[in-house]
């Protein structure tokens, strides 16, 4: 009952007093032994929290992460790193090994509109990235400002209006260096839609019949059970992915070089998020097809200056997934496993198929050894050019990285 009680508490505005509470939950938890399992060894680099999109702060998304027995736990925000310091207080307080990135929707003549993430921020390259992610934040406030409008417009005949400063950026942590996202806005589109029809089947028909989205069966059913505890934010997501006018809002996003040559000359490591444009590849020509034009998209990546490829683990069967985390291996790239916890269903801890674990647990802690190597200097990253001239080949570098975040972790 304490420990309820206290992650109650971990919700409060306050940062100092969350931090106060998580040091009472900790104590509390190991006495009790009720959650992080020992032998804890789940990784998550793309924890999301309220400083972009999340229903977590920042001390409750490191206490999902250890509730969830996530040992080595990255916070990525989308365009901002305003959550790092709490983020890894509360991680270093519960016994996570933290790191510190972001996200980033970028540009590239060869890849077009792409989002990348990168790890390994600390105080010393941070001041370098935070002018850059200024300006995008600048962007992402244009954009959700011309998309309200236009969704305005879309709404009107439901006299349904949304007040970009009330409904959209006060709900953000923008004026916290914070990023305003189209989340946000579908959030503010949410609470009106309910507020108007209420929770259950007339919303979902009002979304299937009137605006015209094509929601399937599983997110139909959902909107339809007006006793969903999760309710808003299923109703943001189906409203995000099937909202399709809000695409033709053009933003001009920052080049790519900008970002992976900041990150080689700072040692930090740039990942490639693919979007994978097939679904649960079951067939086995598909299968085929798909990591053929894959591994030809990796030269494209590499070329552009990523060192890593982001994998969404749940756009692929169990035999495609490893067939793609062996592609990105040959074309010595590191992998790694996402599951960006923006909505509650997400899950903080990822799955690996056992056939590729080895190399995903590799990779997660080479990443880790990297943080903490370039936080001593820039120059002793693991893809940094004194570091690959010294050691040419990247399994032995991986292995070495790995020793490293293994045994800080």
């Amino acid at each position: 009952m304490q420990s309820e009680q206290l992650i109650k508490k971990l919700n409060v505005k306050n940062a100092f007093l969350r931090k106060v509470v998580l040091t009472l939950l900790k104590r509390t938890e190991k006495k009790d032994k009720k959650f992080a399992p020992e032998g804890a060894a789940a990784y998550n680099f793309n924890v999301r929290t309220d400083y972009s999109f999340s229903p977590f702060n920042p001390s409750m998304s490191a206490f999902m992460a250890y509730k969830n027995g996530v040992s080595v736990a990255g916070v990525c925000d989308f365009g901002t790193i305003a959550a790092a310091k709490e983020f890894m207080s509360g991680c270093r307080t519960l016994g996570v090994f933290g790191i510190c990135g972001f996200e980033i929707a970028l540009k590239s003549t060869e890849l077009g509109n792409c989002t990348a993430a990168l790890y390994g921020i600390g105080k010393k390259n941070a001041a370098l990235f935070e002018p850059l992610l200024a300006d995008f934040r600048a962007t992402c406030v244009k954009r959700a400002s011309s998309v309200t409008e236009r969704i305005n417009k879309l709404l009107s005949k439901f006299d349904i209006a949304i007040d970009y400063e009330n409904d959209v950026y006060r709900f953000s942590m923008a004026k916290k260096n914070g990023t305003v996202t189209l989340k946000h806005l579908f959030r503010a589109v949410g609470m009106k839609i309910i507020e108007k029809y209420g929770k259950g089947k007339t919303t979902a028909d009002f979304l299937r019949n009137d605006l015209c989205l094509d929601i399937d069966e599983s997110e139909y059913n959902l909107l339809c059970d007006a006793q969903n505890p999760y309710y808003l934010y299923d109703l943001i997501a189906a409203l995000r992915k099937h909202f399709k006018e809000t695409d033709e809002i053009v933003v001009e996003f920052p080049a790519v070089k900008t970002y992976t040559s900041l990150a080689a000359d700072t040692g930090v490591i740039v990942a490639y998020e693919y979007q994978c444009k097939y679904r649960w590849l079951e067939m086995e020509t598909e299968s085929e097809k798909a990591t053929a034009e894959f591994s030809k998209l990796l030269d494209k990546v590499k070329a552009d200056g990523f060192n890593a490829v982001c994998l969404s683990v749940r756009e692929y069967s169990r035999s495609a997934l490893v067939s793609f985390i062996e592609t990105i291996r040959k074309k010595e790239l590191l992998v790694v496993l996402t599951e960006k916890t923006e909505y509650p269903r997400s899950m903080f801890g990822i799955e690996c198929p056992d056939e590729a674990k080895s190399y995903v647990e590799t990779c997660a802690l080479a990443i880790a050894g990297n943080a903490l190597s370039i936080a001593e200097c820039h120059s002793d990253g693991i893809f940094s050019d004194k570091t690959v001239i010294k050691c040419p080949s990247l399994e032995e570098r991986l292995n070495v990285f790995a020793s490293i975040g293994r045994k800080n972790k």
